[in-house]
């Protein structure tokens, strides 16, 4: 299984990694969630690049479960592009399940706790509230142009292609996709509306804190000077599927 981040280092650093001289990134954590590989590794087929590395500084790439495609850290758009994605994903997942209408009911945008300056004195705030149905204004994505399908004619794939296809496109820790397909699977066909709830850019939100703390280590740099973006602000909307 392929690593949630991916870091571009030069020969010598590589070979120090091999050789045990940087034992602050050998970590378990580091281990278990970093691959670490120079310029001529990167090149390969293995590695599905969004922009290819500069070769010039440690490039660090975030990887996307849903499109299996590295975007790196540094990218404007990285979460425009991990939102199109998960979309994309989910959208093509209930279809293939026969979902016969796919809308937007609900966007709603909560973020963590933000720390903020107020005359030299830190402070925290929740914030919480309402946006405009599928619309997030932090990444200017129409989420209910995306998400939206409607076919009444649409019928089921058998349960093997929809459980292939969640696997594959980073979908198989959601309970309410795979407890579908399990209904899929011993009914032959779903029917009726439900409603999902979908967390967007969880994933990144996590991967992209774990980023900051290990591309300062590689820098040199306090972690908190390397957020090219103060917060990565995950949000939830609401889709209805009806089967028909």
């Amino acid at each position: 299984m392929k690593k949630e981040l991916l870091i571009v280092v030069d020969k010598d650093y590589h070979n120090g990694l091999k050789s045990g001289f940087y034992p602050e990134m050998l970590t378990d954590d580091v281990n278990r969630r970093v691959e670490f590989v120079n310029p001529d590794e990167v090149t390969q087929p293995n590695f599905t690049l969004h922009t290819p590395p500069s070769f010039d500084d440690k490039d660090l790439y975030i990887k996307d479960s849903h499109s299996n495609v590295y975007v790196r850290m540094d990218d404007d758009n990285i979460e425009k592009l991990f939102i199109t994605s998960q979309c994309n994903a989910v959208k093509e997942a209930l279809v293939r399940m026969g979902a016969k209408r796919i809308t937007i009911k609900k966007t709603v945008k909560d973020t963590d706790k933000e720390k903020t300056e107020v005359n030299g004195n830190a402070k925290y705030a929740l914030v919480k509230g309402e946006v405009h149905v599928g619309w997030d204004k932090s990444t200017s994505i129409n989420l209910q142009g995306m998400i939206s399908s409607e076919d009444p004619n649409r019928e089921p794939k058998p349960f093997a292609d929809v459980m292939a296809f969640i696997n594959e496109h980073g979908l198989a820790n959601d309970t309410f996709l795979t407890m579908l397909a399990d209904r899929l699977r011993c009914d032959e066909r779903l029917s009726g509306k439900e409603e999902m709830t979908v967390n967007w850019l969880c994933e990144l939100k996590s991967s992209w804190n774990f980023a900051v703390d290990i591309k300062a280590k590689l820098v040199n740099a306090h972690a908190d000077a390397m957020h090219k973006k103060e917060h990565i602000h995950e949000f939830t909307s609401v889709i209805e599927v009806d089967f028909g």
